[in-house]
């Protein structure tokens, strides 16, 4: 027998409250000097026996009555197999329907989300009327439909019906969470959870969930194979990609089952054209990376797709991508020895991008400096200049409050007093270091030391295309002079030297990425970096970088991550969103209107930003435009069930039906005497009034036969 109400248990403490009224107010004998009255006292003692035992039957019914009560009030249940516990008793199914994406295996008998809803349905079928049911859809993000849950059977079989699958990934823990949370708030007599799933390992976890007094049962519809092959990316080499130069595309497929070895044919597609086709072989419980080389003709935003030939789970075969190509680069080199960086720069010397280079530079003195625009330039590059012409300087921070880079290469020629005197410099030069032994080159991200974290993600940015061990002892450019560098707080450092100066020191004014590099980029008197076979593809890196949007949008999402990108002044106010399924929906900038959020990514495919603006990073007709990707979660294509042991221990004492989908007739069968049993709530308190009838005429009765003649007892 259970309880629905057990603390009102605490109740049955109040039968006690006769008992202790009579022990407080009983009556004490007293002795009393009579004459010799020997034929009275057999009668007296007759007299004080029978009310002694009438007083001690109404303190007991006084009691049993407060008892009962008190166990009424706690609403006792029997349960199935005990004494006359042989009816249908009032119950609340909390049924949780896994709708994730792993859900859609086309196996040979049947879908699993097919089969879980036909389970559901059996579930809901058995319930009687006037029971009570909720459906809880379970991916990453649960959905109740029914809060509190509803008598209305039909309307929960109707929502049953309507359920579809999702894109998402397979998180149970939620949705378990908030069944358990609504069955806490019903007052039904028996309350179930049922648990409709594929059970993916990948979506379960080992922590506990508490429930009180709930039945749980797990209803499993797993696929008939676990032999799965999906892509589970698409990747570039590289940040950065820049119209003109080749780029090599990485398409990742993975064996996610345990047996042959799966060959399948893989499709890339640029802007929906098929660009590349090959076959892909792939071993179990491994994955393999099929390179492409692919060149972009012009800048823009290119839509790439990865298909393999389909298999039982159709929606890992197919991968998006979104790539952002820069386009060609303007950059005006100023300095001493600038020939050397505009070779770098643009080894053809060319006005058009070629396969070689994508950037276009320009030469001039930095005496000219104040006498010549700007406003062509895409990015500024300083070689080895002084920095003390204030006039001159203006212009450079001009240049970077519209939001444009500065790339300032230091050497000889710099005047160190007059560097330290422009404040926005993110760095200041204390001195100049020359070493006997020269000194390497170590990027911030390939450092074991934390100090340099901020700029850790730059460092891979600009230093991450370089083969594994390009920047080691013997590879790396040496360095014999350099100046003590001394960054300001908000600067990053995205390289060191061997003693550890910093090399590269990148900040921010207004807009506009300040990259300083502590060597110059001509000559070898100072380091021998320029003669380097790395200082071509590290100048153009970090010129991409500096070119690149700070920050850079992320564009490659997994459905349910929402997507944000930085706005400026002069871009739209609002945007339109195309969804994969060709619905347009309109996002206003965030509140304080310095960015642009969108959250609804419940759909894979690639979604496309679209709105007016005058925005410098917008189009040449005005409209800013901009793309992102969504895709499945890759641990959806892993099919491994969770172990039922580990299942079982999420909650307490678990069962698992495995034929609840076969009809009405078989889940009963599964299910057998388990919601038989009996509410007692009444019976106590019928007790209770029939108690309380007899304590009220056995009471009346004492009073009466009292007032003929009351004996002093000493009860």
């Amino acid at each position: 027998m259970g309880f629905l109400n057990p603390l009102f248990l605490i109740g049955m403490a109040s039968a006690a409250i006769p008992l202790l009224v009579h022990l407080w107010s009983r009556r004490q004998a007293r002795t009393m000097d009579f004459s010799t009255l020997r034929f009275l006292l057999e009668a007296h003692r007759r007299t004080v026996r029978r009310f002694q035992f009438e007083q001690w039957l109404v303190l007991l019914l006084r009691m049993l009555t407060l008892a009962c009560i008190a166990v009424a009030l706690a609403r006792p249940v029997l349960h199935a197999g005990r004494f006359f516990a042989d009816t249908h008793v009032r119950t609340t199914a909390a049924i949780v329907l896994d709708n994730s994406a792993s859900m859609g295996y086309e196996g040979v008998a049947s879908v699993p989300f097919e089969t879980a809803r036909q389970a559901a349905t059996n579930i809901l079928r058995s319930l009687n009327q006037g029971d009570e049911a909720t459906l809880i859809l379970a991916s990453d993000e649960p959905t109740v439909l029914f809060d509190p849950a509803v008598s209305q059977l039909t309307q929960v079989e109707q929502a049953i019906r309507a359920a579809e699958l999702t894109h998402r990934a397979t998180r149970i823990d939620s949705a378990i969470h908030r069944a358990v949370d609504l069955l806490s708030r019903s007052d039904a007599p028996n309350r179930e959870l049922y648990v409709i799933s594929d059970f993916s390992a990948a979506g379960w976890t080992s922590a506990a969930i508490e429930t009180d007094d709930v039945r749980v049962f797990y209803v499993p519809v797993q696929a008939q194979s676990l032999e799965n092959v999906g892509i589970t990316a698409i990747e570039t080499t590289g940040a950065f990609v820049a119209a003109g130069l080749p780029v090599e595309l990485q398409v990742v497929v993975r064996h996610f089952g345990a047996t042959a070895t799966a060959t399948r044919g893989l499709r890339l597609f640029v802007n929906d054209e098929l660009r590349h086709s090959t076959a892909v072989t792939v071993p179990p419980g491994a994955e393999t990376r099929e390179r492409i080389s692919h060149t972009f003709d012009v800048a823009g935003l290119y839509r790439l797709r990865a298909e393999l030939d389909g298999d039982r789970l159709a929606i890992d075969d197919t991968r998006h991508h979104v790539v952002s190509v820069l386009g060609q680069l303007d950059v005006s080199i100023v300095g001493g020895a600038p020939e050397m960086m505009a070779l770098a720069l643009n080894p053809t010397q060319t006005d058009r991008p070629t396969p070689a280079y994508t950037i276009r530079p320009a030469t001039y003195a930095f005496d000219t400096l104040t006498q010549r625009s700007l406003d062509a330039a895409d990015v500024l590059v300083l070689q080895d200049v002084p920095m003390s012409d204030g006039g001159a300087m203006g212009r450079v921070r001009n240049h970077l409050l519209q939001g444009k880079p500065v790339l300032a290469f230091l050497g000889p020629a710099l005047d160190a007093a007059g560097m330290n005197a422009v404040d926005w410099m993110p760095a200041r030069a204390a001195g100049v270091k020359t070493y006997d032994t020269p000194q390497r080159v170590k990027p911030a991200h390939l450092s074991a030391a934390n100090r340099d974290a901020t700029g850790a993600a730059a460092s891979d940015a600009v230093f991450g295309v370089f083969e594994a061990g390009a920047w080691e002892e013997g590879g790396a450019p040496s360095v014999y002079t350099a100046y003590d560098l001394r960054p300001e707080a908000d600067a990053a450092v995205m390289a060191r030297l061997s003693d550890g100066t910093p090399f590269v020191v990148a900040g921010a004014v207004g807009g506009g990425r300040l990259i300083v590099v502590n060597a110059p980029g001509a000559g070898t008197e100072w380091s021998d970096l320029a003669i380097q076979t790395a200082f071509l593809p590290l100048v153009q890196q970090l010129v991409f970088y500096a070119a690149s949007p700070d920050p850079t949008p992320e564009r490659g999402l997994i459905v349910g991550e929402g997507f944000s990108r930085a706005l400026g002044p002069a871009d739209p106010l609002v945007v339109g969103v195309t969804t994969p399924d060709g619905d347009v929906r309109t996002v206003a900038r965030s509140q304080d209107g310095s960015a642009l959020t969108y959250a609804d990514t419940s759909s894979i495919g690639v979604y496309a930003l679209d709105g007016r603006g005058a925005s410098v990073a917008a189009e040449a007709d005005g409209r800013l435009r901009d793309a992102f990707a969504v895709n499945l979660d890759p641990s959806e294509s892993d099919l491994t069930p969770v172990a039922p042991t580990d299942a079982s221990a999420k909650l307490p004492a678990v069962d698992w039906l495995d034929d609840v989908s076969s009809g009405r007739d078989g889940f009963d069968a599964a299910l057998g005497s388990r919601r038989l049993g009996r509410e007692l709530w009444t019976h106590f308190l019928l007790l209770a009034v029939i108690l309380m009838t007899i304590e009220l005429f056995v009471a009346n009765r004492k009073s009466t036969a009292g007032d003929e003649a009351a004996p002093a007892t000493g009860f």
